[in-house]
């Protein structure tokens, strides 16, 4: 009898204790998100970050795939792999903006340095490599305290070593439509220099004919800091692309498919500082490369052949100074210079699919841009746990081809542990740039000089939220 009071007694005990421990359990779910991150900077301007681990799980083999579950962001494609660069064959949106002709509303930038097709002023998404990228920054708004000359724009970060070791990564995987994509990076830091390369190749036959794809990239940097407060260092990019024209869906291949070729080559040095109160950086960057658009046939709106070369050369300079308690002043310089060529082989005549057996060339003339910028921004303490940030800036812009504008920017932000309500605007400006001579010189209308009677578009920005 008292063996089975034991029992009975060791089981309600173990009931009663398992009950306490499950009523008193903390289960947390952790679900990783689209983006990484909604930043908010000193002149309460709002981006999106997109890190290498969401990059990773997207299995992302271009920029478009990174960002296609980005809010705010949408993208179009007519290929699995590669960006056909004709019509809407590869491109990127942003809360609307970029689906006009070319696009140039949205510029596209590696480590703060300008990338994409001068000619055409626009992004072509197989320049902008994903792998070895730290993170993607989407600036969903003119900022002028970041860059200039858009109304939106997309950062690539690249990866460098934050700490002593090598490290590195490598994928490899094989799906539907023979689609093959080989990424791999290394990152290192050895005493005083710092290393990163990448190297990526993906390909695929397309999920319908001439829907096919080829991507190729690798790129390298190598940093050595000279004392506790200064580092220079150099980078190097080079990539070269393919894809076909798919064509509408609704009508039979085309005998002879569209292609769309690209390549470039970049080269950056940087000299970086930082100190207690003052930080900052001076870059110079050359860029080369191509976007030719190959036997595009189709009645009516063939382009023909169009070989389109281009060249950009400049300099980004940034300080960023504490004064005083609480202040932050902001100065810098983006310096930008392009220039290109186009080569046009049009159809016979419209309704023909044949191309005329004369090209003509036409060396664009050569476009700078000099953009100034300073900005303030002060954090005023109104409580223990409650500041106030107010910002004001001014962007200014010089053409050597169109009339100056100014961009006047600013914000202010009421800041907390847990909530941030801010208010920022600012004007956007966007120049025209070497599409105005390039659509001249390939349309066959005699349009002359005529591009010279443009100007530079304005758009202005207003955004009011709140971080929780």
């Amino acid at each position: 009898m008292k063996l089975q009071k034991t029992k009975l007694s060791m089981a309600i005990a173990l009931f009663l204790s398992g009950y306490a421990y499950a009523d008193n359990a903390t289960v947390v779910v952790t679900a990783k998100p689209d983006i990484a991150e909604i930043e908010i900077d000193k002149f309460s301007s709002t981006s999106a970050v997109v890190t290498d681990d969401t990059i990773r799980d997207l299995h992302a083999a271009d920029l478009a795939s990174s960002l296609r579950n980005t809010p705010g962001t949408q993208i179009s494609r007519y290929n699995p792999i590669g960006s056909f660069g004709g019509d809407q064959g590869g491109a990127i949106f942003i809360r609307g903006m970029g689906l006009s002709r070319p696009g140039s509303e949205i510029k596209t930038y590696i480590d703060n340095v300008p990338m994409y097709m001068p000619v055409w002023n626009h992004a072509l998404l197989d320049l902008l490599p994903v792998n070895g990228m730290r993170d993607i920054t989407i600036y969903k708004s003119p900022q002028p305290q970041i860059n200039g000359n858009n109304f939106a724009s997309i950062n690539l970060n690249t990866k460098t070593a934050t700490k002593a070791g090598v490290s590195g990564n490598a994928r490899v995987s094989y799906g539907s439509f023979n689609t093959v994509i080989e990424q791999a990076d290394l990152v290192g830091r050895i005493n005083d220099i710092d290393f990163s390369f990448a190297q990526g190749f993906s390909s695929s036959n397309g999920h319908r004919a001439n829907a096919s794809g080829q991507l190729a990239n690798v790129m390298g940097s190598l940093g050595f800091k000279i004392n506790q407060n200064w580092s220079i260092g150099v980078s190097g990019m080079a990539i070269n692309n393919t894809a076909k024209d798919p064509g509408n869906n609704t009508q039979p291949p085309l005998p002879i498919a569209a292609s769309y070729d690209s390549a470039a080559q970049m080269a950056t040095a940087y000299l970086k500082h930082s100190y207690e109160s003052v930080e900052g950086e001076l870059r110079v960057y050359t860029n080369t490369g191509k976007g030719n658009l190959n036997n595009d046939v189709q009645q009516y709106v063939g382009w023909g052949t169009s070989q389109n070369s281009f060249q950009m050369n400049g300099i980004r300079w940034k300080e960023s100074i504490n004064p005083w308690k609480g202040g932050n002043v902001v100065l810098g310089l983006d310096y930008d210079q392009s220039n290109g060529t186009v080569s046009t082989t049009p159809l016979t005549n419209p309704f023909s699919q044949t191309l005329s057996t004369t090209t003509t060339r036409t060396k664009l003339p050569t476009f700078i841009l000099t953009s100034p910028y300073i900005g303030f921004n002060q954090t005023i303490n109104l409580s223990d746990k409650w500041s106030l940030l107010p910002s004001i800036g001014l962007r200014n812009y010089q053409s050597n081809q169109y009339a100056s504008k100014n961009a006047p920017y600013g914000g202010i932000s009421l800041v907390s542990d847990s909530v941030t309500l801010f208010a920022n605007a600012s004007k956007g400006i966007n120049y025209p740039g070497l599409e105005g001579p390039a659509l001249a010189a390939g349309t066959g209308l005699n349009l002359g000089q005529s591009w010279k009677n443009m100007s530079a578009e304005e758009m202005h920005h207003l955004e009011i939220g709140g971080k929780f």
